[in-house]
């Protein structure tokens, strides 16, 4: 419709952890005079607010829907895997072996690497490059270039099936 509306929304973070608050900011137009958010697409309404604040107390990956209406209708949008929740914490050094820390993580775990330079090494599942198969997040700290992963003449240092990968650079 003409006057129709056209939910739409942004969040201020799309990783965190448990008991984390994210913003969620709607961006919706067509004049919408109610809100319905369901942030973990249960179907069960979390919040009437325009600009709501939730914070997810379970880990995992979050789709979220939000139904806006006007006195001409109502429609949703629905942003699948939009947040991540992540579990577990688990930081490494250049010297570990990432490839056994990604092994013995939970899904939606979080492997931090500090700065330096880390072997894929041949102890993976494919020599050379480090295999990532379940929902992890690898999260490098300090700027770009600082955490980098040396395939060491693979033609890649990094597969990854399921999950996410930040800030680390792949050098060969």
């Amino acid at each position: 419709p003409v006057n129709g509306v056209a939910p739409d929304f942004t969040v201020n973070k799309t990783l965190v952890t448990v008991g984390e608050a994210v913003q969620f900011t709607d961006l919706s137009s067509g004049a919408p005079v109610a809100w319905y958010w369901d942030f973990d697409n249960n179907g069960t309404i979390d919040s009437t607010a325009r600009n709501p604040s939730h914070t997810y107390t379970t880990a995992g990956d979050k789709t979220v829907k939000l139904t806006a209406s006007n006195m001409y209708g109502a429609a949703s949008e629905s942003k699948v895997a939009l947040v991540r929740v992540a579990g577990a914490t688990r930081a490494a050094g250049p010297v570990d072996d990432v490839q056994a820390l990604i092994n013995t993580s939970q899904p939606y775990d979080t492997i931090v690497l500090s700065a330096g330079v880390y072997r894929a090494g041949s102890k993976g599942p494919a020599n050379n490059v480090l295999v990532v198969t379940q929902p992890l997040t690898l999260l490098g700290l300090g700027g770009t270039g600082d955490v980098m992963i040396d395939g060491e003449g693979a033609r890649r240092c990094l597969y990854v099936v399921s999950g996410r990968v930040a800030n680390v650079t792949c050098i060969n």
